[in-house]
């Protein structure tokens, strides 16, 4: 843990902003770039990274805990039994409630040392040598999953001073901040999955794109299909391809539609759906854009894998991929067509010869 009383220098602001930049690039990564930041910029390695959160009897419970120095079991333990004896757990929302709303909580703030050690969990802690711990909460609006940092430190090491507790309330601020961005993530990105997997049952290409043109969703069927109906590289290129062949075919772009309009692209149909959506602060307007090969182009393409199928005695998937081989499509073609990896259209291919 660094050492030393006083205040912060420039190149203790310094290593925070170089840890709010790393923590915040890559989110699917999140946790384990927490846990590196922390020892990698200020020597915090004792890091255990807890979420916290509420089952259905309205009990809180430990849904995960991580760690890159402390042993697995003791981890293990802390979620099974030491959870319900934490005086930081069972008191840290009276104390913040209190008037005294802060980033970082110590022993100190939650009872006394000795009150602290007499406890299962304190006991344990003394055990493993780590009796300081700090806590530092990742949202001071208090929504569920919460997210928590405990910071502890050896037993020779001693409490924490002055110093060591300005910057763990700069680290708290960063944190705070990031974790509600991360929330966020996860909310998104569980959106995603399920629209993913509605669309790829549907084989259906879909994107969602807001006021600013910010493309907010996309399906891997979107961006493979308008790719090839466009000839461009990238979901960016292609929505804006997309749109100049709706403004050449409505005379009117379609950030001033107000009702659904569609379009045809050689054997697809591209349908454009304007919503209005309540974000929970204003009232934000979105652009649903849908991708889907035309029903009387589908129903001849299937007629013919049906009669390639029973000529060849080939699989239903077999014989879709037999048919596109036969209208002269590549391989990568394929697999947009049928929303699937490349590598599984080489393998079909390598069955049907």
């Amino acid at each position: 843990m660094i050492g030393g009383v006083g205040v912060l220098t420039a190149a203790d602001y310094e290593k925070v902003l170089k840890f709010n930049s790393f923590i915040n690039k890559d989110f699917d990564h999140y946790i384990p770039n927490i846990l590196y930041a922390l020892e990698e910029y200020f020597a915090l390695r004792l890091t255990a990274y807890t979420v916290v959160n509420r089952d259905a009897q309205d009990k809180t419970y430990v849904e995960s805990i991580h760690s890159n120095a402390i042993l697995p079991e003791v981890l293990t333990r802390y979620q099974n039994s030491y959870f319900d004896t934490d005086l930081f757990n069972q008191r840290l929302g009276d104390v913040s409630n209190a008037g005294r709303a802060k980033f970082v909580y110590t022993i100190t703030d939650v009872g006394t040392y000795e009150e602290y050690y007499a406890t299962e969990y304190g006991r344990m802690q003394k055990k493993q040598n780590l009796p300081f711990q700090a806590v530092i909460r990742g949202s001071h609006k208090r929504r569920l999953p919460d997210h928590v940092l405990n910071i502890f430190k050896a037993g020779q090491d001693g409490d924490f001073n002055t110093y060591e507790i300005e910057l763990l309330n700069c680290i708290g601020r960063v944190y705070s901040d990031s974790v509600e961005l991360y929330k966020r993530y996860l909310e998104s990105s569980s959106y995603s999955r399920f629209l993913d997997y509605q669309t790829y049952a549907e084989n259906m290409g879909m994107a969602i794109v807001n006021d600013r043109n910010h493309v907010v969703y996309r399906n891997d069927y979107f961006l493979r299909t308008a790719s090839a109906l466009f000839d461009t590289e990238g979901v960016y290129s292609a929505i804006i391809s997309l749109f100049s062949a709706f403004s050449q075919q409505n005379g009117t772009t379609p950030s001033k539609f107000y009702e659904p309009a569609s379009i045809t692209v050689r054997d697809h149909v591209i349908t454009i759906n304007p919503q209005r959506i309540f974000d929970g602060e204003t009232l934000q307007k979105y652009l649903f854009i849908t991708l889907r090969r035309q029903g009387a182009a589908e129903a001849e393409a299937n007629s013919q894998h049906l009669q390639l199928g029973d000529a060849f005695n080939f699989t239903l998937r077999e014989s879709e991929i037999a048919g596109l081989l036969v209208e002269g499509r590549d391989n990568a073609q394929i697999a947009a067509d049928l929303c699937i990896n490349i590598s599984t259209v080489k393998f079909h291919i390598k069955n049907i010869f």
